[in-house]
């Protein structure tokens, strides 16, 4: 690519190079240095795509590309690492934001952080809202009971944030979504997990015996 810059590059350097005086004026001067900002910024960005992101930036990279691949969401990906950050990365025309936004945490000294941050949010427990037999439904509280620590406290939000599955798995495993006695109505959403929990650890114990 012969970019017009080129010869206007020549042409400044040999006018600095036969012309020092009147470089020295203060608006010269002014203009000059906005000319090495710009070109300091144009050296780095070509040398970083001649050599290409470090293994570290790439890998970082390919995780967020997962997390855009399960909802097409740009805005969920930044959500997820923003608090890694104390400002965004702005979006340029023609540039690859994923890339842009693993060499901020990268430069910001975030990169492993949000590589543990980006598994932990993968590797979340995952519920299929659309199963519809007991086996099913039955085998998502089994899994739900052999989850570490960590997990639950994932599925637990995800399940309080969905009561209507909830129910459903409640009513799978015959588990009382009504209270029953003279103060009648639904069960706390937040009690009917607990129980998903303890109903799951026990199905779970099952299966291993």
């Amino acid at each position: 690519m012969n970019h017009p810059l080129i010869s206007d590059l020549e042409k400044l350097i040999a006018l600095l190079g036969s012309h020092p005086q009147q470089a020295a004026s203060k608006q010269a001067v002014t203009l000059l240095d906005k000319v090495a900002k710009a070109v300091r910024s144009s050296v780095d960005l070509i040398e970083k795509a001649a050599v290409g992101d470090p293994p570290r930036v790439q890998e970082l990279r390919l995780l967020l590309e997962k997390v855009l691949a399960e909802t097409s969401k740009e805005k969920d990906v930044k959500d997820l690492v923003k608090p890694l950050l104390d400002k965004l990365p702005g979006k340029k025309p023609g540039t690859d934001y994923l890339s842009t936004l693993a060499n901020a945490l990268d430069k910001a000294g975030q990169t492993d952080a949000a590589k543990i941050l980006v598994r932990h949010h993968l590797d979340r427990p995952r519920f299929d809202p659309t199963a519809d037999s007991e086996y099913e439904l039955l085998k998502q509280i089994r899994n739900l009971g052999q989850m570490d620590a960590s997990q639950q406290n994932a599925a637990k939000d995800h399940l309080l944030a969905n009561p209507d599955l909830v129910i459903r798995l409640c009513e799978s495993a015959s588990i009382a979504t009504i209270k029953k006695g003279k103060k009648t109505g639904p069960v706390p959403t937040k009690t009917l997990v607990a129980e998903l929990i303890k109903q799951g650890k026990r199905y779970a114990e099952n299966a291993s015996l």
